[in-house]
C-alpha cells in the first residue's frame, strides 16, 4: 500500500489515468533515490495492483543486486592496530590472523 500511496502522490493522478510513462517515472525515480531492494518492493505493489487489475507494464525489468566492495585496511591502518596492542599474546593473535588473510 505504500508503495502504491507514493506513487500515485508522485503522479498526481488518480488510479484510473495512470498510464506506462508514470509508472517508470516512478521507478527511475526510485533507481535513483533509493536501493535496489526498495525498487524491487515498488515493483511488486506496483505490479500487483497495475498489472493484474489493468493488464499493463510487463516490460518492467529488475535491477540487479548491488555488489559492494569489503572494507581492506591498509598496511599502515594495521600497523596502527597490531602497535596499539600492549598485550603480547593478544598482540601475536592479531600478528598471526594478518599473516594467514594477506
Amino acid at each position: 500500500m505504500y508503495h502504491n500511496r507514493e506513487f500515485l502522490r508522485f503522479s498526481k493522478k488518480n488510479p484510473y489515468e495512470v498510464t506506462n510513462g508514470d509508472i517508470r517515472n516512478y521507478l527511475y525515480h526510485l533507481a535513483n533515490a533509493k536501493s535496489t531492494s526498495t525498487l524491487n518492493i515498488a515493483i511488486n505493489a506496483l505490479k500487483f495492483y497495475y498489472v493484474l487489475k489493468r493488464r499493463f507494464v510487463y516490460e518492467i525489468k529488475r535491477p540487479k543486486e548491488d555488489k559492494k566492495l569489503p572494507v581492506v585496511l591498509s598496511q599502515e591502518e594495521v600497523f596502527q592496530i597490531l602497535s596499539s596492542v600492549n598485550n603480547i599474546k593478544h598482540k601475536a593473535i592479531l600478528m598471526l590472523i594478518w599473516l594467514t588473510i594477506s
